[in-house]
């Protein structure tokens, strides 16, 4: 899971590779593949770790590494507990292996953005 913040302030983020825009606050963004694991499975063994939005957006290919790739990209509050107090570099590595082009192939953060990168038990 990647949560995003827009910094107050600071002037608008652009948009992730594969989202149509800068996810607001409780906006849920999927990847198809964890898209479709969710409407499978029971809640509690998968939906329930996301906030509930009215609807979820969809990651597109340009923020996938391959189409099987389990992603959600959620908006966050600044203030929110679960993102980190400092903008982080979009380098890093997700279980042992470099992290897709969601946030490799995205220009370095600018402090207009807080990123976050949970992993799920």
């Amino acid at each position: 899971m990647v949560s995003l913040s827009q910094l107050p302030g600071r002037a608008a983020t652009p948009a992730p590779p594969g989202l149509s825009s800068f996810p607001k606050k409780g906006e849920v963004y999927l990847s198809p593949a964890l898209a479709e694991l969710i409407h499978k499975l029971p809640a509690g063994q998968l939906a329930d770790r996301f906030p509930k939005p009215a609807a979820y957006g969809t990651i597109g290919t340009a923020g996938l590494a391959s189409p099987d790739e389990l992603v959600a990209v959620v908006g966050r509050a600044p203030s929110d507990p679960r993102c980190p107090r400092r903008p982080a570099a979009a380098t890093g590595t997700t279980r042992g292996r470099p992290s897709g082009p969601t946030l490799q192939g995205s220009p370095r953060p600018s402090q207009a953005e807080h990123i976050h990168r949970q992993r799920l038990p």
